[in-house]
């Protein structure tokens, strides 16, 4: 199984280019490390709405730990995992029940990133939106693993 993890940009744009924080410097230096073996390299999950969020917000960001420029490296070296928009779609259709959209509190938005996470390996999201993170647990048959703050997800 790919150490695969969703961050959502609320999180990268704050702490990944300047980061200040222990706890985020380590899931940097996860993040960089690369030995090349599936079980060990971190892979990170993406879909075009997530990486459009990415861009908008980290355009100007000269940092090597900017998350466009950790995007740009792990294509570089196969470690993206990317899900497309005709799969989120599929995924709403088949999941997001009425039940299930009533239950939900996040924005319209960000519900696009609920399949990219659900349909990953490990269904792993750091993210401070706790209305974001909570809709991850209203989709039944899925068990996510979420955390506000990296030293909170056995990431490694």
């Amino acid at each position: 199984m790919k150490k695969d993890i969703f961050i959502d940009n609320n999180i990268a744009s704050r702490y990944l280019s300047n980061p200040t924080l222990d706890e985020y410097k380590k899931l940097i230096e996860w993040l960089m490390m690369h030995q090349k073996n599936e079980e060990t390299d971190a892979y990170l999950v993406i879909s075009p709405f997530l990486l459009k969020e990415y861009i908008e917000s980290n355009r100007n960001a000269n940092s090597k730990t900017n998350i466009v420029q950790i995007i740009d490296l792990f294509t570089k070296q196969n470690r993206l995992i990317r899900f497309d928009k005709k799969q989120i779609e599929a995924f709403q259709t088949k999941h997001f029940t009425k039940k299930v959209i009533k239950r939900m509190q996040s924005n319209a938005k960000d519900r696009n990133h609920i399949p990219a996470v659900l349909m990953s390996d490990r269904k792993m999201a750091l993210s401070e939106d706790i209305k974001f993170l909570n809709d991850l647990e209203q989709v039944p048959d899925f068990e996510a693993v979420t955390a506000t703050k990296p030293e909170d997800l056995n990431y490694q």
